[in-house]
């Protein structure tokens, strides 16, 4: 998913905003006989999936690091279905000096 954002240690970081790059998987105990019958609700929404990710992208922070878990807990407690998460959270233009394509951060929960 990719969200404009302002997260950053730097005053600019959160004045200007950038582009994200949020890529999540999820381990979901899933209904069989639901899916196998076309039912939604036998499995995980992706329409809450995006809307929480978009809702916590909207909330500051100084760490990628932060950000990621944050969203992750969040993503985890919305269905007890969901076994874990993994999220890597990317800015894809960090000020830092050199050559840095971007700037990426992983967790599971």
């Amino acid at each position: 998913m990719k969200v404009y954002a302002y997260h950053g240690v730097y005053n600019e970081e959160r004045l200007q905003g950038q582009y994200y790059f949020v890529d999540v998987e999820l381990n979901v105990k899933v209904d069989e006989q639901g899916i196998l019958m076309d039912d939604l609700v036998a499995t995980y929404n992706y329409e809450l999936l995006a809307k929480t990710i978009s809702e916590e992208m909207q909330i500051p922070s100084s760490l990628l690091e932060k950000k990621a878990l944050e969203i992750s807990n969040k993503i985890k407690q919305s269905d007890d279905r969901i076994q874990n998460v993994k999220l890597k959270l990317t800015k894809p233009h960090p000020p830092m000096m050199g050559d840095i394509g971007s700037t990426s951060v992983e967790i599971v929960v």
